[in-house]
């Protein structure tokens, strides 16, 4: 799955910031809690793992592909 966000966030997430919040997806997003996502914003792309309804939506871990587990 891959998410584009707002380019308003490109500037926080390429800083580090490993949070998106559930206000800042597009309406029409469900991300069942443990779902990996592909995150892009601007030029800036990471990977992260959907939270269900929690108010944080995605917790982004990685610029780099995380390899699904065996």
């Amino acid at each position: 799955n891959t998410i584009d966000l707002p380019r308003g966030l490109q500037r926080s997430l390429s800083q580090g910031h490993p949070w998106v919040y559930r206000n800042q997806l597009p309406a029409h997003i469900e991300l069942p809690t443990g779902t990996w996502v592909r995150v892009r914003c601007g030029k800036f792309t990471a990977y992260g793992l959907g939270r269900g309804e929690q108010p944080i939506a995605i917790r982004v871990f990685s610029q780099h592909m995380v390899p699904p587990a065996s």
